[in-house]
């Protein structure tokens, strides 16, 4: 069963249970999401996606910390057909360049915590990627994304239909261990 199958299924089977938690101690902040809606928000990132021309193998980069909006993002992309490309949080501007480069992705989500290394790289990774989405307060936005919650905002959260395979690439993720160079 693909993934994001199993995600459809509990939405069908635990709808109003809760799915996911967001704790921000510092902020004495609690978010949480169903798992309805948690299946909702992954269709209005494939849609808003597709209307992007995203298609099945293009490649995503997904760059953010741990959120409420993390799994939702990662399945949308995922029903899309589209490769999802995490790359890890530590990572600064010029490996992020790198990532991008050899996976050769033209969608970039990214969170506040990125901006200043997405503009970094953001003459290097230009070429390549066309679509920058930002996930976060509206007025950190930078001017050359788009913002997320308006972005899925104006998108349904009705199934796509695209046709999935187990046999279709799903993620690229680089790996270095502690040492060398993501690879």
């Amino acid at each position: 069963m693909l993934i994001t199958e199993i995600l459809a299924r509990n939405a069908r089977m635990y709808g109003d249970e809760i799915a996911l938690i967001e704790r921000v101690p510092a902020e004495n902040k609690r978010s949480e999401i169903t798992w309805r809606e948690f299946d909702a928000i992954a269709h209005q990132v494939s849609n808003a996606l597709i209307a992007k021309n995203v298609v099945k193998g293009t490649k995503v980069v997904h760059l953010m910390v741990n959120c409420l909006e993390w799994l939702p993002i990662y399945f949308g992309i995922l029903r899309t057909g589209a490769v999802a490309v995490p790359l890890n949080f530590r990572f600064k501007a010029k490996t992020i360049s790198n990532c991008i480069k050899v996976s050769e992705a033209s969608v970039i989500f990214f969170g506040e915590e990125f901006i200043d290394r997405i503009n970094t790289a953001k003459d290097e990774v230009d070429s390549f990627i066309k679509t920058y989405i930002f996930v976060g307060p509206e007025e950190k936005c930078p001017d050359y994304a788009l913002w997320y919650t308006d972005l899925i905002g104006r998108s349904p959260a009705a199934p796509l239909g695209i046709g999935i395979s187990i046999l279709d690439d799903a993620s690229l993720y680089f790996t270095s261990g502690t040492t060398g160079d993501p690879k």
